[in-house]
């Protein structure tokens, strides 16, 4: 495969940095991962990631993204330890009307395990890299180029600073304060910001429960929104434990308190989490989180942007966490650029950056408006609502319902909740058709 340049850097080892970092060693002689904190040997916590400790999902979607990046990654994960979930079969969803949803099994796969685990088996595979190299303890300070080209980054390790030359930046620090500050200083312009206010608030744990407590590897209970905004899930990980997680909005949230923790969840719609969890024990403290808002930043929308730098992951877009996308949006912009790059390694006038935001904006598209859609069921929901929500939303109803009843529709929905298959799959004519159907019958 023809190179494309002789050193590319990317900001950050999360899920987006190290799948980034898959996708780039094919076109870069060197691939450079640029880590503030120290890297654990194996699936421990880090300080840079607040979150990590909570409850996180891989959906399937997201991990055919990451098979494609380093082929046979689900191997890893079974063998890490991660449990293989038989997606709706596997699963109970108590979603209001359906206690559980039908259970069937739709020939669709995801894996549970923690947030560290998944980083760990990553790392493990990008550190395997020929020409790839992970430095932790380093800090990226700066974004550095002329003439609207990006040249390099400076990196301070203790009280070392170092310029570090690239061909091509990718930036997945998260927080994106980097590639805005480097917009900034360039005198271009800023991206476009769309957000939406949720203010949820959530706490998780760990128990351990008896063998057969539970039919299910994994347990979600919905809200009836938009009376009440609790909701828990609970799923099975790695080392015989099961990770809870409950969470609430706008002030309804749970509290670490372990009696009022267990209070908030006896006032979910079903006792089936908490009833299970009364037979458990908890091994873990009781870790707060709040999220106020998604936001997306627009930079599709930009005339032009610097050569030589590409943001990733929550760099473009922080979704609300209860919804799971996050990583799965990242390692498909993963896959978008690996895609890109191979273009452009055939096509010397290619618009990587260009090219890149098209593709990874489409991704975005589809898991924002399907997480926002159901944000904005909630009055106190912030943001610019859609003109037609109120009848996305009784179409979605109608989805559901026929869904419990049709295992094809079924299916398909599940193809697209777990981003397998793109939201315009449900609008074809023979699909609206039949909910149209539904909706008279």
């Amino acid at each position: 495969m023809s190179s494309i340049g002789r050193t590319a850097v990317v900001i950050g080892a999360g899920i987006a940095g190290l799948a980034a970092a898959g996708a780039l060693r094919p076109f870069y002689e060197r691939v450079v991962v640029f880590e503030r904190d120290k890297l654990p040997a194996g699936a421990e916590q880090r300080p840079s990631i607040p979150q990590g400790k909570h409850l996180h999902i891989l959906l399937s979607g997201g991990q055919r993204a990451l098979s494609q990046l380093f082929p046979g990654f689900e191997r890893d994960l079974l063998a890490a330890g991660a449990v293989r979930i038989n997606v709706a079969n596997d699963q109970c969803s108590e979603v209001p009307g359906y206690d559980p949803f039908p259970q069937r099994d739709l020939g669709i796969h995801s894996y549970s395990l923690s947030r560290p685990l998944l980083e760990a088996c990553l790392r493990d595979r990008v550190r395997a890299l020929s020409g790839v190299v992970v430095e932790p303890g380093c800090i990226v300070e700066q974004i550095v180029g002329s003439e609207g080209r990006v040249k390099g980054i400076v990196r301070r390790r203790g009280a070392q600073r170092e310029e570090v030359a690239a061909d091509l930046v990718v930036d997945a620090s998260a927080r994106g304060q980097l590639t805005l500050n480097f917009l900034a200083q360039a005198g271009a312009p800023t991206p476009d910001v769309t957000t939406v206010g949720v203010d949820i608030g959530y706490a998780c744990t760990l128990f351990t429960l008896p063998k057969d407590v539970l039919p299910w590897s994994q347990v979600f209970t919905i809200p009836a929104a938009p009376h009440t905004t609790r909701a828990a899930m609970l799923i099975a990980i790695e080392g015989g434990r099961w990770s809870l997680s409950a969470c609430g909005r706008a002030g309804e949230y749970p509290t670490a308190d372990p009696a009022q923790f267990m209070d908030f969840l006896r006032g979910l719609r079903t006792r089936t989490i908490v009833d299970a969890l009364q037979q458990g024990e908890r091994i873990g403290d009781i870790e707060l989180f709040r999220f106020c808002d998604s936001r997306w930043r627009h930079f599709e929308r930009l005339p032009a942007f610097p050569a030589g730098l590409l943001p990733i992951g929550d760099t473009i877009c922080r979704f609300n966490p209860i919804h799971g996308q996050g990583m799965t949006v990242a390692a498909q912009q993963a896959v978008i650029l690996a895609d890109v790059l191979r273009r452009a390694s055939s096509e010397p006038e290619f618009d990587i950056s260009a090219r890149f935001f098209e593709g990874a904006s489409a991704i975005v598209s589809d898991a924002w408006s399907m997480s926002t859609n159901r944000d904005f069921v909630y009055p106190q929901t912030r943001g610019e609502r859609p003109a037609d929500l109120a009848q996305t939303l009784q179409f979605g109803r109608a989805l559901n319902a026929l869904a419990a009843r049709d295992a094809d529709i079924h299916k398909l929905m599940s193809e697209v909740r777990h981003m397998l298959t793109p939201n315009n799959a449900i609008e074809t004519p023979r699909v609206m058709a039949r909910v149209r159907e539904f909706m008279l019958g």
